[in-house]
């Protein structure tokens, strides 16, 4: 038995860091970025000191400011990722930029222990059973408790995110009535014939190519998003 030799991580060059910030903050924006925003990104770059953590965080927040002196306060944050230690400072303001109601949904999770598999359906339904998650008339509790994982989730406060195979919404989900999913596959994998009860289906930002003909069998379905396919 021997050694080998430790391989040293480097920071990442600038230009993956633009790349992440970018696609995070303004890859759904369908109005054109003020040159005095493109002119800040660079500037953003810089402070992430070569750190893909930072980069998610930071896009994460900007994504959610639309004037540009919003993005200036942000900027004159006196750090956002420490050089010495990593530690992240964007990550409190990430925490700090959240709404009061999801504040309450993270926090609730302190009460799970470290590296505990989270399910994120009896998550959200302990969200709603607290009563975290503020009624909306356009969505059910369920597809406003998604959004508010998924936005946690892009802010990084969740490490190694699992998806569950799709074999699993069979006779195990056959009552579901809201659901939502990203699919990086080009094909449509879920089965119809489990979902006849389904209301709401969220497929947006998949890749999906074409939906197959047995989808007309899902007679319930109310809501079909496909937008950013």
């Amino acid at each position: 038995m021997q050694t080998v030799s430790a391989y040293n991580l480097t920071t990442l060059e600038n230009s993956f860091i633009k790349e992440i910030i970018e696609t995070r903050a303004f890859s759904f924006r369908k109005d054109k970025k003020p040159d005095e925003l493109v002119e800040m990104i660079d500037k953003f770059v810089k402070r992430c000191v070569g750190s893909p953590l930072a980069a998610k965080a930071l896009g994460s927040v900007l994504r959610t400011k639309i004037r540009v002196e919003e993005c200036h306060d942000i900027l004159n944050i006196s750090s956002i990722c420490n050089e010495e230690t990593k530690i992240l400072p964007i990550l409190k303001l990430s925490y700090d930029d959240l709404p009061s109601h999801m504040k309450h949904c993270f926090a609730f999770c302190a009460m799970f222990p470290k590296d505990y598999d989270i399910d994120v359906d009896k998550l959200i339904q302990l969200w709603m059973a607290n009563g975290f998650i503020p009624e909306e008339k356009a969505n059910l509790l369920e597809i406003h408790g998604n959004h508010i994982f998924n936005e946690l989730a892009s802010r990084s406060f969740f490490q190694d995110m699992k998806q569950a195979p799709f074999d699993e919404y069979g006779s195990k989900h056959g009552s579901v009535r809201a659901l939502q999913i990203f699919q990086e596959s080009g094909s449509f994998l879920l089965k119809p014939k489990y979902l006849h009860h389904l209301r709401y289906l969220d497929l947006s930002n998949s890749d999906i190519k074409e939906l197959p003909e047995e989808i007309s069998i899902m007679y319930n379905l109310q809501t079909l998003n496909l937008s950013h396919c």
